[in-house]
């Protein structure tokens, strides 16, 4: 957050707006809401106007949200997202802002098909994404799309993606010590340090968050170091999980030991699903010191691995 995506995005798509040698070519820039579409709008429309240059080649239509490039007639456009919108859309580029917001959309996922597959005609297009963490566990096209470029990044998926990814890796994350907490090494997750945001300012917020609510922590640093709800901070999670692992009875390893030790025991059992896994619970009851005593054990289907973990299937 503060890192100048939006800016940066929107001059992107002004020079593929340039650099596209396609006549009549559409071109797409679009955010979950209205103010960051009209924040980019405006930095596109601002670059414009301190270049000469630019203002001769390209025809600003503020009340449609539009920049026409007048030699080859090429249009990008400015929106807010909206699946009913952009589906059967067919653009030579595409820039969707903070797309873990559209992760939370009901009909994004078709949306985002449906403008993937509009680009097919044209070998030249491209389909960028930009966004901060999501302030709620990943979820819908982003927590997919998130899987797929940490998979290309540490080499376990191969995907005509680029992924740049600013973002403490997912072991320092989990980690008990939460290395990530250090300011020191905030600098590795900033990129525009020194130029749009300061690091002494950031600290001073981290100090103000905290002090609110760990909930108002968590949300700022979901947003500003990129810390994944749900690795490293649960902030929907139950809240004896962190006492849980201090619990374990390195001797309680079989289900044999435990009916061995328990006077009485009870069973649970979770189907899901053929996507999902089957899980069996056993809770016994110590016949010697009366404390409660568990054993757990997941089964999975192959299909789960094939949907969660699927094979690498060439383009996107």
């Amino acid at each position: 957050k503060k890192n100048s995506k939006t800016t940066n995005g929107a001059l992107m798509m002004l020079t593929a707006l340039l650099l596209n040698e396609r006549p009549n070519a559409p071109l797409l820039l679009t955010a979950p809401v209205q103010k960051t579409a009209e924040e980019a709008f405006s930095a596109i429309a601002g670059a414009i106007a301190l270049d000469p240059v630019l203002e001769r080649k390209l025809h600003v239509r503020d009340h449609l949200k539009q920049i026409i490039h007048r030699e080859t007639r090429a249009r990008l456009e400015v929106m807010t997202f909206d699946p009913a919108i952009i589906t059967g859309r067919k653009v030579v580029a595409a820039l969707i802002d903070e797309l873990h917001v559209l992760g939370k959309m009901p009909r994004a996922a078709k949306a985002m098909v449906q403008l993937r597959g509009g680009m097919a005609p044209f070998p030249e297009a491209f389909l960028a994404t930009i966004t901060t963490q999501s302030d709620e566990p990943p979820v819908g096209v982003f927590a997919e799309d998130l899987e797929r470029a940490r998979g290309v990044r540490d080499g376990t998926r191969s995907s005509p993606v680029l992924p740049v990814l600013y973002e403490f890796p997912m072991e320092e994350q989990a980690a008990p010590d939460k290395p990530w907490r250090d300011p020191a090494n905030w600098h590795m997750v900033t990129p525009n340090a020194g130029r749009s945001i300061e690091l002494d300012r950031l600290v001073s917020e981290a100090k103000d968050e905290e002090e609110k609510s760990p909930v108002s922590f968590r949300i700022w640093a979901s947003q500003h170091l990129n810390i994944q709800i749900g690795v490293a901070m649960n902030a929907m999670g139950w809240a004896g999980a962190e006492f849980w692992e201090g619990c374990e009875d390195p001797e309680l390893v079989t289900l044999a030991e435990l009916k061995r030790r328990s006077e009485v025991a009870v069973v649970g059992i979770d189907g899901g699903g053929l996507d999902d896994l089957l899980g069996l619970v056993v809770l016994g009851r110590c016949r010697e010191t009366r404390r409660w005593l568990l054993w757990a054990h997941a089964w999975a289907h192959e299909i789960v691995l094939d949907i969660h973990h699927p094979p690498d299937a060439g383009a996107a």
